[in-house]
């Protein structure tokens, strides 16, 4: 079984084409995004050894890459259970070769579900801006380009610019908003994700529903679609629909 029929629990022989489209991007991002990204702050640390908050600038990415291509919950939870510092100490000594045995394959033990403290702090960190690079390379080629809301592709397609004052500073909240994907939304909000915590261009999550992008990035352009960019004044109804599912999704 490999890792995306851990989160999923699906095999192959039951798998449709959309499923098997879900399962190789969603492993491009262990096996592509997760060992460019530990690369990168690798190259930047003293001694080759990244700290517990270069690990989890790591799992940031993932998570934002993970969100904005509308992955399922369970993928993120999948995320969350990685044993992040062990796997940066691990890639750092392999050479940036994923070692299979410290991500949790198959039918994971309780154990490796993190506490709800750390869950909290992994969900809530901000993406790193040494990271944007490589996550906008990643989300600007193949499977996960076509994945995207359609203002965030267009924004990448215009260069990257935009796309990066998109997600600046942006948590997998803010991700899951421009996606407008509600099981991530609602996960991420029971794992403790702040809705109140700004992204650099100083929007909420709920700012950004609807499939939207920060309205100063949209407006600069020349791509603001009303329908897309959510209003402070409409963002507590947005949240109050989304909390209303993820409350509905605890019981």
């Amino acid at each position: 079984m490999d890792a995306s029929e851990a989160w999923s629990g699906q095999s192959d022989a039951s798998e449709t084409k959309e499923d098997q489209r879900m399962r190789e991007l969603l492993d491009s991002i262990l096996y592509s995004l997760l060992p460019a990204a530990f690369e990168r702050l690798g190259a930047s640390a003293p001694t080759g050894e990244l700290s517990a908050d270069d690990c989890r600038a790591v799992a940031c990415a993932a998570l934002v890459a993970a969100a904005l291509v509308a992955a399922p919950a369970g993928f993120l939870e999948f995320l969350l259970c990685v044993p992040w510092l062990q796997l940066g100490a691990q890639l750092a000594a392999s050479g940036g070769a994923p070692p299979p045995e410290l991500v949790p394959w198959g039918d994971a033990p309780p154990l490796l579900r993190p506490s709800l403290a750390e869950a909290s702090l992994l969900v809530n960190v901000r993406l790193d801006a040494r990271l944007l690079d490589c996550t906008l390379d990643f989300l600007g080629r193949g499977l996960a380009l076509h994945a995207l809301p359609p203002l965030l592709a267009a924004a990448l397609g215009a260069g990257g610019e935009l796309a990066a004052a998109a997600l600046d500073g942006a948590t997998p909240l803010h991700a899951a908003a421009m996606r407008a994907a509600v099981p991530a939304l609602s996960h991420l909000l029971l794992c403790g994700a702040d809705p109140m915590a700004p992204a650099g261009t100083g929007e909420l999550p709920a700012q950004l529903g609807r499939g939207g992008v920060p309205a100063q990035v949209a407006q600069e352009g020349g791509a603001l679609e009303q329908d897309l960019v959510v209003s402070p004044q409409e963002a507590g109804a947005v949240w109050a629909g989304w909390a209303e599912a993820a409350v509905a999704e605890a019981l």
